[in-house]
């Protein structure tokens, strides 16, 4: 088996979106929804892949009191609203 030798440098860079511009989109939307959404709504509507990048900014929101959360009629989903 012959060992594989990668160059620092040669692999092409990842492009990862700043977690500020997420915030702000997330944040606009929210603002925009009069009935509020949940994160699997957001990740749709924003186009967002990862639920996570969605879950991470809701949680400072809630810890900055910008947004308040209620659960859905069956419990299970919580849907967010913009308190402010």
């Amino acid at each position: 088996m012959r060992k594989i030798i990668i160059e620092a440098g040669s692999l092409p860079e990842l492009v990862v979106k700043p977690k500020k511009e997420y915030y702000n989109k997330i944040l606009k939307t929210i603002k925009e929804s009069k009935d509020g959404l949940t994160n699997h709504e957001l990740c749709i509507k924003l186009k967002i892949g990862e639920r996570r990048r969605v879950s991470e900014n809701i949680a400072l929101m809630k810890d900055q009191g910008i947004v308040k959360q209620t659960l859905c009629r069956c419990g299970h989903a919580p849907i967010y609203y913009f308190y402010k």
